[in-house]
This record gives structure tokens, sequence and C-alpha cells, in this order.
């Protein structure tokens, strides 16, 4: 049996975060909901090796043989904790509930449902363990589990079941039971810094939160100082400058809090997580996970650039509705990503946080990986249904979407004489969100058609079906830049990325590329580290760099990951005002 009679700590100070998506009118009776978390420590390691849960449910009345709780089976290739068999169980006033389990195939959710009428408040207990990862575990959503230098470390989508009703609003309580936990344990979440946090909230704020307890450090270390900002890691020896990486993050978030008008400072927690492979990250509930490899070297700037895209994520989002395109993130993912993108490069240099070469270094980094993708051709349907299959395909839709919003920025700018821009729009968006309203692609296209007019849903649906976008040569006038033509040779690799960086064996070589120039083969072992997929394709300079093996022979080996052939491209220049 996963209960116990274990006492539960209730003491230190709760914290109550601010959070931007709470609708703005709450039922009359607001249900509670209980989140007890309990980490398992190897009685001789004395590391974490799971995290007992205990979920109780104020009165959820629920009909035998209707949904209960639900979860995820799989985020992308990322499998949940799923609780197969007896694995998860219930209690209510009438004692053990049992349940019955369906899986919904083509939603890709597992279901659980009671076989009798619940009676009063129902508790469900279940115990998470780690994924085991490796260096051949494919690169993906950075939302399990895992272990991390003797604590864990995940986020909450993909190990905590919850009632389908993701709009109710509850009163949440997540509490820690440290009890026989060893002396160096912290405890962290999305949601807070301690034992206890309290939000009112729809279920976004423990699926989207992330959860750390072990040997966690803290910079700054002095949470008096700083309570409001924090970044946590268990590595001891992390491979960033994190002093300056702080401080970086803490004026940027101060920035973008006070740009998108937030009435109340939000808290921001940075996660690290290393891992046998990759370098990557993933946005959650004011907060932040960035995954890293000791091996694979990522400058400060580029960690930076990493950040401050994940950090645009806490405010310009956009409501997917599956009805409008048949792939669930087709008809948002361009405004999402693309948003942070254009953000990403605009607002630290709005508030002085980079200089203008960086600035136009940035730009034209993300134009060229724009119209240098070999799946820019796709359409916005194609992208998101090959997103975890195909890394361009993935990557598309940020630069995409960048270039339209620079492309609507300049017509709404000349259509308002410069008294509005894209920032107008966006705010407008955010701002209907916060208030509960609709936020979806329907509801932008309204927008920008009172401002532009028809035309400005024939750009959209030029965009969404891969028309070529090229915003005007003024477009970024008011930096004084122009945007000319370029042409530049198209990103190529030379072989298939996905199953070449997830077998760690080269496959699909491509004949005549450079790749095979440099004397790369079908089979060749990726035994080493190597430039990064998205450092090659966002830099038109940066060479790949690899450490291959054929026949136990290891070789290192550096070309060019172009494809000889140039295509249409664009870059920005300052103007020449002589």
């Amino acid at each position: 049996m996963l209960f116990d009679q274990s006492v539960l700590v209730q003491t230190l100070q709760a914290y109550l975060p601010f959070l931007s998506y709470l609708p703005a009118q709450v039922q009359h009776h607001v249900r509670s909901m209980h989140l007890d978390l309990t980490p398992v420590f190897d009685s001789t390691s004395h590391e974490a090796e799971a995290l007992n849960i205990r979920l109780s449910l104020e009165a959820p009345c629920i009909s035998a043989n209707s949904t209960l709780v639900e979860l995820q089976l799989s985020y992308g290739n990322v499998p949940s904790q799923r609780y197969d068999g007896e694995s998860l169980e219930a209690l209510d006033d009438n004692g053990r509930l049992d349940l019955t389990i369906w899986d919904d195939e083509r939603q890709s959710i597992r279901r659980w449902l009671p076989q009798r009428e619940t009676e009063g408040d129902v508790v469900l207990a279940m115990r998470a363990l780690p994924r085991h990862v490796d260096i051949n575990t494919p690169i993906g959503p950075r939302s399990d589990l895992r272990k991390q230098h003797g604590g864990l470390l995940g986020a909450g989508m993909l190990m905590l079941p919850s009632p389908p009703t993701p709009d109710e609003v509850y009163d949440i309580t997540v509490t820690w039971n440290s009890t026989g936990a060893p002396p160096e344990t912290q405890i962290a979440s999305s949601l807070g810094e301690g034992v206890i946090t309290k939000v009112r909230s729809t279920l976004q704020a423990i699926q989207l939160s992330v959860f750390a307890v072990g040997p966690l450090r803290r910079f700054p270390a002095d949470i008096s100082e700083s309570p409001d900002f924090a970044i946590l890691y268990f590595d001891p020896d992390p491979p960033f400058d994190i002093p300056d990486l702080a401080s970086f993050i803490q004026a940027l978030f101060a920035n973008m809090s006070a740009f998108f008008r937030n009435k109340v400072q939000q808290p921001y927690r940075i996660f690290l997580r290393s891992s046998p492979r990759a370098v990557g990250g993933a946005g959650f509930l004011d907060s932040f996970m960035l995954e890293y490899h000791h091996d694979q070297t990522v400058t400060q700037t580029e960690t930076k650039e990493l950040l401050t895209h994940e950090v645009v994520h806490n405010w310009p989002l956009m409501e997917c509705t599956a009805g409008h395109r048949a792939v669930v993130g087709a008809d948002c993912g361009w405004y999402s990503e693309g948003i942070a993108t254009y953000y990403q490069s605009h607002l630290p240099y709005r508030f002085n946080l980079t200089n203008r070469p960086e600035f136009v270094r940035s730009l034209n980094g993300l134009a060229q990986a724009y119209y240098t993708n070999p799946t820019i051709g796709y359409d916005n349907e194609e992208a998101s249904a090959k997103a975890w299959q195909d890394p361009e395909a993935q990557r598309l839709p940020y630069h995409r979407g960048m270039m339209y919003l620079t492309s609507i920025d300049s017509q709404i700018r000349e259509a308002s004489q410069g008294r509005k821009g894209v920032d107008d729009t966006v705010f407008e968006l955010l701002e209907r969100r916060r208030a509960g309203q609709r936020y979806d692609l329907r509801t932008w296209l309204d927008l920008v058609e009172v401002e532009l007019g028809a035309s400005a849903v024939d750009d959209y649906e030029r965009m969404a079906n891969g028309t070529l976008v090229v915003p005007s040569r003024e477009c970024l006038a008011q930096y004084g830049l122009e945007l000319v033509r370029h042409d530049q040779e198209r990103f190529e690799l030379g072989f298939d990325p996905t199953i070449s960086f997830n077998t760690r064996r080269i496959s699909g070589l491509v004949a005549g590329s450079r790749a095979a120039a440099a004397g790369i083969a079908d089979g060749d072992e990726l035994v080493g580290p190597h430039t990064l997929l998205w450092q090659a394709a966002d830099d038109i300079e940066r060479n790949m760099t690899m450490t291959l093996q054929r026949d136990a022979t290891r070789y290192e080996v550096t070309f060019w990951p172009r494809s000889q052939k140039e295509v249409e491209s664009w870059q920005w220049q300052s103007v020449d005002r002589a």
C-alpha cells in the first residue's frame, strides 16, 4: 500500500505567487486540492530515488465510469509516469475506490475511472520514479523526472494526474514531507521555496511547475536578499558563470515585467539540470529549466539568448485551437515561439543589456536561420506534424514567426504614422488572456485586421501556407537598419540529424555534401562532443565539428554544413547616412 500514517509538516510560511493567467471571475466556492510530496532516500547512498505523492481532491463528485483524473501518456517523445496496474491507489469517505484505466491513444491521455460513485473527498497515492537516461536517450521535451547529483528534478505535467477540469480554479496547497531526509536537503518548485506553498489557480499551477528536492544549491545563496529570483542547481561545478548569468536574467526579468505591464512583480526561478547529452531548455510557470552537458561547449552569450527567449514565454502566448487546423499547435506555435524569438533580440537591446553590434548580429543570425532552413516551404501544419522527427521543421515556426511579426510591426507603424507597432497588438492579446477572454488565432487576426484591413488576414494565410516572408526594406528603420538581399547557402547537415543523433550513428549521408567530402560515412559512431545543430544553423559562419569512430579508430572532422547552392536570403545592415 502507498498510503501511510506519516504526519506531514505544517510549518514555515506559505508563499503565494501572482499568476498572470488566473481568470478574472472565480466561482463562489473554490474547491481545495492538496498535493503532498515525500522524497524517498536510499539508506546507504542517501540519494533521492523516488517521490511518494498524495493528491487530495475536495468532493469531486464523480459518477461511476467517469474520469476522476487523467495524465498524458507522453509529451513529444518523453513518456510519463503512467502508473500502470494498481500503482495509483484511491480512497474516499467509503474506503478503497477501485479504478479502471482507459487509454485514449488518439489524444495520448490515460484516464482513471472509478467503478462506483465517489463519496466525499478523494485521496490518490502513487510513487513517481526517475526516468533512466543515458547518452542514447533521444532528445525530447525537458519535463521528465530525473536524478540529479543526489536529488530529483522534474515537471508536474508527466507525474501528477489531475482532474479533467483545466479551467476550474482551485485552492492548491503543496506540502513537502522531508522527515528523515539528509541534512543538506533543500526544496524548491516553480511555486516557491520551502515546505509549504499555496496558490489559487487553475491546474496549470502544478502541471507547469518544476519540482526539485535534494542537495540543492541556490544563487543568490541568501533567500532573504533575493526572495523572488534564484538560480537553483545540484551540480557543484556547473559550466556557467552563475553570478553573471543571474545578474543578466534578474535585470532582464525586472525590465520585462514592466514592459509587459505586470501589476505585481512575479517571481522567477531558473533550474539547471545536467544531461548525458545535448543542451537546451524548457519554459515553465514563472521558471525555466536549462539542461546542459559538460562536454558540449555553449558560450555565455548563447546561454543568455536561450534564457531570454524562455523568459519571454511568461507573457505573450496564443491559445491553441485544434479545430482550426488538424495538427495541434499549427495555428499558435508560430506566435508563441515567433514572438519569443522576436523579443529575444529586441528587448535586451531596448533595455541596454546588449549593444548595437550584438543586436545586429542576433537579428541576422535569426534571419539567415529562416531563409536557409531546408524546410522553409513547409506550411505550419506540416512543420508542427514533423516537429519531433525533423529538428529543422521544429525550428521553422521560431524564425518564420519572427520574420512575420517584423513585417506586421513595420506595416502597423506605417499605417499609424509611427503611433503604434506590433507591441500594441501583443499587449492587447495579453490583456485579453489576463481577463480570461479569448486569445487565439482568430483574436489575433481580428486585432491586426483593425490595424491593417482585410489584407492582414491574407498576409497571415500566405505565411501559414509556407510562402516566403520578406519584410519591407525599411522594416527596422527605427533602429537605423535596412533589409537588403544577401543570398546565402541553405543549411545542410549532410546526413539525417534525427536518426544520427538519436542512435549516435551516422545515417542517411547525402552524396556530394560537405559532410561526405569531409570523409564521414554511414555507420560511423558519434563518440564525443560535437557542435550542436542549432549552433551551426543559427550562425552562418559556424563549422560543424564532430568526434567519430570507425573500426575502433577515432577521428575528428570539421566541415561547413551548407548546401553549396545559394538561396534567396536577406540581412540587415546599417543605413549609410553619408
